[in-house]
Order: structure tokens, then sequence, then C-alpha cells
């Protein structure tokens, strides 16, 4: 965070591995061994360079295996290496995220509607780790959020600021 008493700037780190994170990664193994064990194996054992099994093959590769693992890939950096960054002045709120492309929302000072903090306890959890705190900033045009990410004393001290 850097503060120079007009505009604050806000880095947050990747939100790294969580139960969420683990489900979808096994959904996309379990997805994949099921396609390749149940028809790939069979269907492209035994198959000669003019068959039509040449040809299924790269329609095969392309949505059961490059499909689940490009998601696998996206999950992954944005679970690892997506930063997330907001600059807070009163011309405007600006929220910069994603991997590996970044996507900006700038939202005005002057379109600002409503700025609220959504505090969503996450399912089998009793302490504050467990929840999820970011700041909502809404206009009539664009909606945005920032702060997922920061413990509790960071996102307090936002807060303050």
């Amino acid at each position: 965070m850097h503060y120079d008493g007009i505009t604050l700037q806000v880095g947050v780190p990747p939100i790294g591995f969580n139960a969420g994170f683990a489900i979808a990664m096994i959904f996309i193994g379990l997805f994949e061994a099921f396609f390749i064990s149940v028809f790939a194996i069979p269907m492209f054992s035994n198959f000669d360079i003019d068959s039509p099994g040449a040809i299924l093959f790269p329609i095969f590769a392309l949505f059961f295996l490059s499909t689940p693992t490009f998601i696998f890939v996206t999950l992954t950096g944005n679970a690892f290496f997506a930063k997330q960054s907001a600059i807070i002045s009163n011309q405007s709120l600006q929220v910069t995220r994603g991997w590996p492309f970044k996507k900006t929302v700038n939202i005005p000072a002057q379109e600002l509607k409503e700025l609220f903090i959504s505090k969503k306890k996450r399912k089998g959890s009793s302490s504050n780790t467990g929840s999820k705190r970011e700041i909502i900033a809404i206009s009539d045009f664009k909606q945005t959020s920032f702060g997922n990410g920061l413990n509790k004393e960071e996102f307090n001290y936002l807060l303050a600021l």
C-alpha cells in the first residue's frame, strides 16, 4: 500500500491455494482421466493413418484434452500469479486484475453510487480466516471489487485510509 495524501495505491497478492481450487483441479483431472480411459484408448489404439480415427484424434484432443488443460492453466494462473491493484483518488477508482491478460475497471468519482463491504462466510469455517472480505464499488454502468486476499489487519488498514 502506498498513500501520498491524495492517492491510495493498493496491491493485493494472488489468492493462492484454497478449497475451491482443489475441487476444480480434482474435477478436471477426473474429467480427463474418464475421457482418456473410456474413449481415447479404445478408439485410438488400433487405427491406420488413413482411417476415420486419424481425423477424430485431433478433434478429440482439441475438445476433451486441450480445453480442460486450458481451464487448468487459467485457474492455476489466477490462483498463483494474478495480482490485483487498486488506485483510489478523489477523481476515480481504478481496479486492475487478471492473468495473463489484465482487465482494468475505471469508475470516475462522480459516477460512483455505492461503496460497501461484503463479508461472506465460507462453508465449514468458524474463524475470520474463512471469511471473504472485499470492497464493492458500484456505478450506474460498472461494478468492481477489490481487497479480497488481504489479511484482516491489512483490510482494516485499507478501510481506515
